[in-house]
């Protein structure tokens, strides 16, 4: 496995790069602050630009600290605005496997971003990291994420039975296991 960190990837419409401390206001306004986007996320609030700026220097150490830490800010080339971000939540180096995250403002849902976004970053960890496995969960009523994984390549594992509390409902719902194999990638 390769560690190469977090670097600028782009596609049609996006930059994918690091975090920096001036996308604080931009990432809090579109992102942090939109309630629609954490209904199903297990991110803590960042209700405040403080909150914002200190998960960004936490991001910032990281990308410091550690060679095989990946997280991208997604930048739309259209306004510059960051409007999301995608990444490892873990990288298990020895067994060449990650769990990716990821989370789009809701402002720009159903317009496709997150697939660009995605499939770019699963064809930099198969290509360039060499990774060998993609795991990605979802919360069972979060019906878009799941299409969105089965649209890029992902198949379910696995679904764990009452793991999860729904921000959106209160309800405790399943978690849905998802995963995606090198040799099944097809770009």
């Amino acid at each position: 496995m390769n560690k190469v960190g977090t670097k600028t990837l782009e596609t049609e419409r996006l930059i994918l790069r690091k975090f920096t401390l001036d996308d604080a206001k931009s990432y809090h306004n579109n992102w942090s602050i939109d309630k629609i986007t954490h209904e199903y996320d297990e991110i803590p609030s960042l209700d405040t630009l403080e909150k914002t700026e200190e998960h960004i220097k936490a991001i910032l150490y990281r990308y410091e600290a550690f060679d095989n830490y990946y997280n991208w800010a997604i930048e739309l080339k259209s306004n510059h605005e960051v409007i999301g971000h995608i990444g490892s939540n873990k990288m298990v180096s020895n067994f060449q496997y990650t769990e990716i995250g990821y989370s789009l403002s809701s402002k720009y849902f159903k317009q496709g971003i997150m697939t660009e976004a995605l499939t770019k970053v699963i064809d930099f960890y198969f290509n360039e990291v060499g990774l060998r496995i993609i795991e990605a969960s979802t919360n069972s009523e979060n019906i878009a994420s799941q299409k969105l994984l089965l649209k890029v390549g992902f198949t379910l594992d696995a679904v764990l039975p009452e793991r999860i509390v729904s921000k959106k409902t209160g309800k405790v719902c399943d978690r849905c296991i998802f995963s995606i194999i090198n040799k099944n990638f097809k770009g």
